[in-house]
């Protein structure tokens, strides 16, 4: 219900090249969830961040950071990282007919479909801050320098994907990172993985045939996300 309030806020702060942009846009959603979390502090609902606000890892009671902390890293998949996904899908159909198709013919398929445009389109980027001095691979790292992590690197190895670049339906193993990996994995990656399927399950029955508007080129953009 607040996601004309909300989306904007969102945008600025994945999008915006202006760091006091993306600053106080975080901000904003911040303020909102505060608001959210505490109320629901011993007063539990139904809702997923109940269960954030109130939950326990290990035995171990969620500090309210913790807390804060998870719930906006929901907040912000649910209102940009997947919607950005959905432009990747969209965009590759757009350009594929044949997968279009195929995905229409048999949407048995859809769920190896959804890995696979994945693998190959990959939209989050980590960053890190290095620990202490170290050298790499012949690259010297200092301490306090920041470190870009693409996950859709790992999507596109040569030496895990055979013909990484192409997108195959059948391709046996579509190993990616977009969702991370271990303890550091995404906490919506399976909300995500049911939003991009309903996308497509109610989609390509209703509009079997579309295509890029003619003369007009998809702008691709890097940066927290792609």
């Amino acid at each position: 219900a607040d996601a004309d309030y909300l989306l904007p806020f969102a945008d600025k702060t994945t999008r915006s090249p202006i760091a006091a942009e993306q600053n106080a846009g975080f901000s904003k959603v911040v303020e909102y969830l505060e608001e959210h979390l505490r109320a629901r502090q011993g007063k539990p609902g139904n809702d997923l961040l109940s269960l954030i606000a109130n939950g326990e890892i290990d035995g171990k009671r969620l500090d309210y950071q913790e807390a804060l902390a998870l719930s906006s890293l929901i907040m912000f998949a649910g209102l940009d990282t997947v919607v950005s996904s959905m432009g990747f899908f969209m965009r590759h159909l757009a350009l594929h007919p044949e997968h279009r198709r195929r995905l229409i013919e048999d949407p048995a398929r859809i769920p190896a479909a959804i890995d696979e445009i994945l693998r190959r389109f990959g939209i989050a980027n980590m960053g890190r801050t290095v620990a202490q001095d170290m050298e790499y691979n012949g690259v010297t790292m200092k301490q306090g320098e920041l470190v870009l992590l693409p996950t859709a690197l790992y999507g596109l190895d040569e030496r895990i994907h055979q013909r990484p670049l192409e997108v195959d339906f059948d391709r046996a193993d579509s190993r990616h990172l977009v969702f991370g990996s271990g303890a550091h994995r995404c906490i919506g990656s399976m909300l995500a993985k049911l939003e991009l399927r309903i996308l497509l399950e109610e989609w390509l029955p209703q509009i079997p045939e579309f295509q890029i508007k003619p003369g007009e080129t998809p702008r691709v953009r890097s940066g927290k996300v792609n």
